[in-house]
């Protein structure tokens, strides 16, 4: 995963691509694919598997669109198993979460792939279930608690079990919420109220609202607050891989970035000096919903 991270690959794309290597699955897909992006008419399995891990899902999905499905379930493999699930409740999990059905035998197929890919996952969980198996709580690496007595019960029950699995995920969670609050923090602190405005946020996401004159300016600052807030250098956080953090400007859920949002204003500049100057100056005076969100790069211990 740390490689991953640290090498701008996508990991729920490498999730996707390692279980269709792991089965020899969907070879006309995979060369066809390859080939169209290598532009050789001649390339094995193999090779094309390492082609597709290269060149990343958009890539791949502008060649065929049925890849963002592929990526889509490996979504699923990776928070679900990341966070300690058994194969049956990521049945569950996967079907709820992202509508996609999994059978019995490719559940606890996946699962033995997934702990393949990454191995060291496993040694991290036992780490966290024995910990708060003798302390009953967790710490993010924020130093906020969990508090799971539960898992300190002589007992095999269901409440121990399920105690031991939030050992695994609250860390996590807890610590992509943290970046999130101390990103908002610091925003709310820079920038006057009549500059940037959060509205609130959405997972690890914050939706803004953003004077119009100053989205050149302010984005590309909060972007950099986003990558690594100053709290995390007060709290002495080190991390292992980078955070990534992107914008969307416009109406929620179909903003552009901040390229071609500038691209699109000063088209529209141009237009708008055939116009009358007040017809510009109310315009200037609107503002502009941002969504600024971090990427899904987490940490990991």
């Amino acid at each position: 995963m740390i490689h991953a991270f640290n090498n701008g690959i996508d990991l729920h794309w490498l999730t996707a691509i390692k279980e269709i290597s792991r089965s020899g699955a969907l070879k006309d897909l995979v060369i066809d694919t390859a080939q169209t992006y290598m532009q050789d008419k001649k390339i094995r399995y193999g090779e094309a598997i390492e082609v597709l891990v290269k060149m990343g899902p958009d890539a791949a999905a502008e060649i065929d669109p049925v890849w963002k499905d592929y990526r889509k379930k490996a979504k699923a493999i990776n928070f679900g198993y990341l966070y300690g699930m058994w194969w049956r409740k990521f049945m569950q999990y996967a079907r709820d979460t992202y509508d996609v059905i999994v059978k019995e035998k490719d559940a606890q197929e996946s699962r033995m792939g997934f702990f393949e890919t990454y191995s060291d996952l496993p040694d991290w969980h036992e780490r966290q279930r024995m910990f708060a198996r003798r302390n009953g709580y967790v710490r993010s690496l924020a130093g906020r608690k969990r508090r799971l007595p539960d898992a300190m019960s002589p007992h095999d029950t269901p409440q121990r079990a399920e105690a031991q699995r939030q050992a695994i995920n609250a860390p996590v969670q807890s610590f992509a919420s943290e970046i999130n609050l101390m990103t908002a923090l610091q925003i709310a602190k820079e920038f006057d109220w009549d500059i940037v405005r959060i509205v609130g946020t959405v997972h690890d996401a914050i939706l803004m609202e953003v004077r119009l004159d100053m989205v050149a300016t302010v984005v590309p600052r909060i972007l950099k607050i986003m990558t690594r807030p100053a709290l995390m250098d007060k709290l002495d956080i080190k991390l292992s891989v980078p955070i990534e953090a992107d914008a969307s400007i416009g109406p929620w859920s179909r903003g552009v970035s901040l390229k071609k949002w500038l691209e699109a204003s000063l088209d529209l500049y141009q237009l708008g000096n055939t116009k009358s100057s007040s017809s510009v100056q109310m315009k200037q005076k609107k503002r502009l919903k941002i969504s600024s969100t971090v990427s899904g790069r987490r940490v990991s211990r």
